[in-house]
Parts: structure tokens; sequence; C-alpha cells
């Protein structure tokens, strides 16, 4: 009975059926390859499946097959049990999302402050956004105050294949102006296109992007002052990809580029140029207030530590109460784990390799907590190792609700 509430099947859909009835394509044939040479063999199969719904929802279980054995010790049937971890999944995702966009957001923030020109940096923001980020495509596009209005492309990353050359895009009101970057540009504010394939608003370049695999995009206005001067256009691989704090993290990472773009502008100026890299400090500790994520450095010429404000937070201090160090992120980690953590951060600067770790805390005022923690390593061209950054999560509901 419980299949068949969360598959949306009847037993007369589903007896005699495989698993291609509920197949979402998400795996790749290796993985039911391997899961059936695994059965057939007479082991018990673990592992989780992303399963489709009669109505096109997805749905993830956590899934055992053990095979039931005959007499002569062959595979007479198999019995599956199932459980349904769409929520677990769905957190997972989530926080992934958040990692990838704060550390695209981060290696933007030093882009910014060592751009030496407006196209460098327009260049590098596209890049980070599709490398860290993980976006299918982004592009920069700046308004043009010709006739038509036009909007000029200044930048691009990521799987394009001539898709940028096909665009005919405005910023006036007419059909080439109500997609997602003419709309951002002429109202000042967010476009969102959660699902291109029905959102009539994005017909006109509906073809050509469906076939790059582009399931929705979200648009987003430059500012100087009360100017909109052009857009950042990014364009995800699954539809309903950007929910609201993903967007205001995104709102607050253009506002910091804009506020980029105006110093190079004015870099003659230096007290207005430091006003935006100050700015653009304050929106960054911002973005990590609204994700509740944590972020540290650690040069290893200098020893030197940095803890941003919500890293003091996450481990139970005032944000400078006590000195950033590798002993007092270390003193925190319980006793049992603080020998892998120690490890894993020594095995980082060996190999130069990133790490993703889970692990918990007693913070200054006694409570255990459980946090996720991602580390970028970056290699001098000859020194190897010479920093490591890493973000820090709470991530203790989620274990509670697992648990």
């Amino acid at each position: 009975q419980k299949f068949r509430d969360i598959s949306q099947y009847s037993d007369r859909e589903l007896i005699g059926r495989t698993h291609r009835v509920i197949n979402s394509g998400y795996h790749p044939r290796a993985f039911f390859q391997e899961l059936w040479s695994t059965i057939s063999a007479g082991r018990v199969w673990h592992g989780d499946i992303r399963n489709r719904r009669k109505d096109g929802t997805l749905y993830w279980v956590r899934t055992t097959i053990a095979p039931y054995l005959n007499a002569r010790g062959g595979v007479e049937r198999y019995i599956s049990l199932r459980t349904d971890i769409s929520h677990q999944k769905q957190v997972e995702e989530k926080l992934t999302k958040y990692n990838r966009a704060l550390l695209a957001s981060a290696r933007i923030q030093k882009a910014i402050m060592s751009a030496k020109d407006e196209r460098q940096l327009l260049d590098n923001v596209c890049h980070f956004l599709v490398k860290e980020g993980r976006y299918r495509f982004a592009w920069v596009g700046y308004a043009r105050h010709d006739k038509r209005k036009s909007v000029q492309p200044m930048a691009q990353a990521g799987d394009d294949d001539g898709y940028l050359d096909q665009l005919d895009v405005t910023w006036g009101d007419g059909e080439s102006g109500c997609g997602p970057g003419g709309l951002s540009i002429r109202q000042g504010r967010e476009i969102v296109i959660a699902d291109v394939a029905q959102d009539e608003r994005f017909a006109r370049w509906r073809e050509p992007a469906l076939q790059r695999g582009y399931l929705s995009v979200i648009a987003l206005p430059f500012r100087q002052e009360e100017r909109v001067f052009g857009m950042l256009a990014i364009y995800a691989a699954e539809c309903n990809a950007f929910d609201a704090d993903e967007i205001e993290l995104l709102k607050l990472l253009v506002d910091d580029i804009a506020y980029g773009i105006t110093g190079l502008r004015i870099r003659r100026e230096r007290d207005a140029t430091e006003a935006a890299l100050k700015e653009s400090e304050i929106n960054l500790k911002r973005a990590q207030e609204i994700a509740h994520m944590g972020s540290w450095e650690w040069d290893l010429v200098s020893d030197k530590f940095i803890w941003s404000d919500e890293q003091f937070r996450i481990l139970g201090y005032r944000p400078g109460a006590v000195k950033p160090s590798l002993e007092a992120l270390l003193a925190a980690v319980t006793p049992e784990q603080r020998e892998t953590v120690t490890q894993q951060l020594h095995s980082c600067i060996e190999d130069g390799r990133s790490r993703s770790l889970t692990f918990g805390i007693v913070r200054a005022d006694g409570e255990l907590r459980y946090l996720s923690s991602q580390l970028v390593v970056y290699c001098g061209c000859e020194d190897g190792a010479t920093r490591i950054a890493g973000t820090l999560m709470d991530i203790t509901e989620q274990k509670r609700s697992e648990s």
C-alpha cells in the first residue's frame, strides 16, 4: 500500500511491469547493471534510487533488495524494502546548492578586489558561477541606449553552443524585450523563469534553450545608484532551481558585482573605490548570515587564520571573542572526531585536494552541534598548498530529523 501511495500507481498498473514504469532517467544504465549483477549473484544490494511518480514528480527511496534462494542455491525471487527519503535528499541538495553558491560568491568577491579592468571582472563572474556554482550557463548584458534599446552581451561562460549568438534581446517593451533579461533591466528587479518549457514569457527563446538543457533562468539587474545599466542571466539544468533563499544570495552577489564595476569605472577616485569594496564585504557577511554558513581561511605560509563573524557565532562565540587559530577550531571538535578532522586537514595540505567533512562540535556554551565543512586548497606554482579556505554550516536540525 505504501508503495502505491508514493508512486501513485494502482496494482493493475504495477503488477507484471518492470522498474521502467517509475524510472526517472536520473541514474545511468551502469547503475542498474551493477544492481542486477549484485542480486543475480545472490548478494544483497543497498542504495538510493530516484524514481518518478505517475504525475511526473520525483521522489527518492533508500532501497534494500535481497534475493530469496531455493534449496539448490538458485535465486527464486527478490524481496525489496524501501524507505522514502525524499525530504532528506531535498535538504542535502539545498545544502549542497548553498555551499556552491557561497563558494562562487567568495571567489567572485576576490575577483572584484583584484580585477584590473571591467571585462576581466565580468569574465571571472561568469566563469566562477559556472565552475563553482555549477550553473549550466551565465552571461552578462549591458543596456544600450540606441533606438532598439538593445542588450549587448559583454561576457559569458558555460555550455553555450552558439546560444548567445542566436539571441535577440532588448530592454524595450516589444516582443524581444519580454524575456527575463529585458524585463530585469526595464523593471529593475530579478526575473525568474521557473520552467522554460511552460513560461510564455520565454516562448521566443524556448527551443534553443531546451536543446541545450536550460530548464530555468534568473536575470538580475546591475545598478549604479538609481540607474540600471545591465543584467546577469544565469541558467540552470533543472526546473525551479532558484528558491527564495538562493535568490536573496544572488541579489546580494549582483549588488557586490555592481559595486565592483562602479569602483573600476571611478578607480581614480580612491575614496569611492574603497567605499564600494567595504560595502561588498558587508554584503558578503549578510549572505553568510542568510545561509547560516561561516567561512575561514588559513594562510599556510604565515600560519594566520581568518574567521568570518558567522563562524564565531556557529562555534558559540561573539565575533572577535577568541583569536582565530587551528587550535581554537580543533578544540571545539568532539574528542572522538578531533583526530579524524586533524588528519583530513593535513591530508589537504599534502595532496592539495579539496574535501567535504561532517563532524560534531561542543560550543562554548556546552551545546552539542553538528557541522558540514567544505575545504578548498589553493596551491602556489611550485610550493604546493599555500592556503586552505573552508565553509562551516550548522546541520544539527538535519541530523536530528534523520534520527
